[in-house]
């Protein structure tokens, strides 16, 4: 009955999530206060009271049948404009709302990103060790993983991941700050990595030579320090920055992701179309605050 695909995933489903399970279960024989659980990252303290203060005057305020109801898959325009005006007052860039799309999480926002992008066969580029997940998200739409080890500080390897671009390479994911290690892109790397991508980028693939103003596609992380890379003008407009802001103000069940480009997104209609997104929920209720 169930998919051979979906068994291979079950089998070799998250440890990070299993350890999550393993910690309640010994929690419940033990007590909370013997088990200290770093599997999944949860916060050890309450969320700022101006969040809670934040939904509770929404819920007052908005018409119940507006605040409730469908919206545009691509989130509200306000919003989206809130978000452009704030990324842009925080890492120098030029987003406009146009650019900005509402998702449910980061990671409901790179499957998004990864199914626009990949056919079959193509290849996803990320710096090991990396977020476990990413090769569930690559697998969901027939890509796969091709890995590159991390320097000895945990910085990527820029020179390696130019020469593990290939023909059928469609993205890079840069996650900064880096989930597992905790490493800190600066600057200079990520400039240093944006040249070598456009460097790649100018590389015959497929057995044809790119475009004028043909670039790999740069997935560039899920954080704030991933803007940093369009602000330096690196990548021009190959790449999209992913952020999320619930781990930040201790609110993880709260999945909101935000995805950007500076250039205006125009998002094709089999996107952005009746019902498209529907499968990641409702985008964009709220802001980034």
């Amino acid at each position: 009955m169930i998919s051979k695909k979906m068994q291979a995933m079950v089998n070799s489903s998250s440890a990070i999530r299993a350890m999550f399970e393993e910690g309640k279960r010994l929690a419940s024989l033990w007590g909370e206060d013997k088990v200290f659980d770093f599997s999944l990252g949860n916060p050890n303290i309450a969320p700022p009271a101006a969040v809670a203060d934040a939904v509770r005057a929404e819920l007052q305020a908005d018409d119940p049948v507006f605040l409730h109801g469908y919206m545009s898959n691509a989130g509200y325009d306000d919003v989206r404009a809130k978000i452009a005006s704030s990324l842009n007052a925080r890492f120098g860039t030029n987003y406009e709302g146009g650019g900005v799309v509402m998702t449910v999480g980061a990671a409901g926002g790179l499957n998004v990103v990864l199914k626009s992008l990949l056919d079959d066969g193509d290849e996803v580029i990320v710096v090991s060790p990396y977020f476990g997940e990413y090769r569930c998200y690559a697998a969901n739409f027939g890509g796969k993983l091709v890995e590159v080890p991390a320097l000895a500080d945990f910085m990527p390897d820029c020179a390696a991941i130019e020469a593990a671009v290939g023909e059928r390479t469609k993205a890079v994911i840069v996650n900064t700050p880096n989930n597992p290690t905790g490493a800190v892109y600066g600057a200079d790397v990520l400039k240093e990595l944006a040249q070598a991508l456009e460097r790649a980028s100018k590389r015959p693939r497929h057995g044809v030579a790119p475009q004028e103003g043909e670039a790999i596609p740069l997935g560039q992380g899920e954080n704030r320090l991933a803007h940093l890379l369009l602000g330096a003008g690196a990548v021009d407009d190959h790449g999209v920055g992913l952020e999320q802001g619930r781990q930040a103000l201790h609110v993880l069940h709260h999945r909101l992701g935000i995805g950007g480009q500076e250039e205006q997104v125009q998002l094709p209609q089999a996107l952005v179309g009746e019902g498209a997104l529907d499968g990641l929920g409702d985008l964009g209720k709220l802001g980034d605050g």
